[in-house]
């Protein structure tokens, strides 16, 4: 059964494309947690490069200890691997640990899969394969935009991948990326799942670069959800849910008021898009599926 992980980059940062409130304080971030653990919610998602996100985690206390947390190794930024590199990999990661006042992780996942491809790669395959040895992390894996990211990974190596995927993004599960994770029996966690909060927007209040033929998609949905009676929340938690296969499913939470709003809606019962329908609402429009891409400013 898929479980929820709460994802904590607004825990250190002004992140996402909808978030008009900024970087979550840290009084609002600690009731959160407590309301989160309460919840049974099982994962939290972090990184490094999360501003102070780490930090918020380890003022928690207690708390934290009821969850696994899963971050993210930061992207390597020269173009070649050092064996010299791996005290400063050991340092991050420690440090990572120590903001966050834990004794170890239950994942790390290299942010960047491309950099095993850099000259010297095997180094640092090497070195993230100690990490789980060395009892650091019980489980290493990566984090994918698309299959391409998958090229000359060595799958047997991998215990957990995360991945895009929403009502909007089925890219990986049609073409075959995600079957072919599952039978090298490698847990998914699925992220993006309201794409930074545009699926749950009005179309009024989506960015002016979006092209046309998208933003009708949207509206379409928009119509339909309002014809239902239902919101659409509804329609992307609906989705998600229909994914058994999934461990997690991340969710980034800005407020107390989200978590409860994200836990009336996981907890329906109602069956929202008829079964046959869930691809119907799949879009091909890369521009907006992958955010590296998105303008700056809108």
């Amino acid at each position: 059964m898929t479980s929820i992980s709460v994802g904590t980059a607004q825990f250190g940062m002004n992140y996402g494309i909808t978030n008009s409130s900024g970087q979550v304080g840290i009084d609002e971030a600690l009731k959160i947690l407590k309301t989160a653990k309460k919840m049974k919610i099982k994962y939290l998602d972090t990184a490094s490069s999360y501003g102070v996100s780490e930090q918020v985690l380890g003022k928690a206390g207690e708390v934290i200890d009821s969850f696994n947390i899963v971050s993210k190794f930061p992207k390597i930024e020269h173009d070649s691997i050092r064996s010299q590199d791996i005290e400063s990999w050991d340092i991050i990661v420690n440090n990572s640990i120590r903001r966050l006042n834990l004794k170890k992780l239950d994942s790390i996942l290299l942010h960047e899969p491309s950099d095993l491809r850099k000259p010297g790669g095997d180094v640092l395959l090497d070195w993230i394969i100690s990490l789980k040895k060395r009892g650091i992390t019980k489980r290493i894996g990566i984090s994918i935009y698309n299959r391409a990211c998958l090229k000359d990974i060595n799958l047997e190596m991998i215990d957990i991948i995360q991945l895009p995927l929403s009502l909007y993004d089925q890219r990986l599960s049609r073409d075959g990326t995600i079957d072919n994770i599952l039978e090298n029996g490698i847990a998914i966690h699925a992220r993006s799942i309201f794409l930074q909060g545009l699926l749950l927007a009005r179309p009024t209040k989506w960015p002016s670069w979006v092209n046309k033929n998208t933003l009708s998609h949207h509206i379409s949905l928009c119509d339909e959800v309002e014809r239902k009676g239902c919101s659409l929340i509804n329609y992307a938690i609906d989705f998600i849910k229909n994914q058994e296969y999934l461990e997690a499913a991340i969710f980034g939470i800005c407020s107390l008021s989200e978590l409860n709003a994200l836990s009336d809606a996981w907890s329906s019962k109602e069956n929202y898009i008829e079964s046959g329908r869930l691809g119907d609402w799949a879009l091909n429009d890369i521009e907006l599926l992958d955010p590296r891409g998105w303008p700056k400013k809108s």
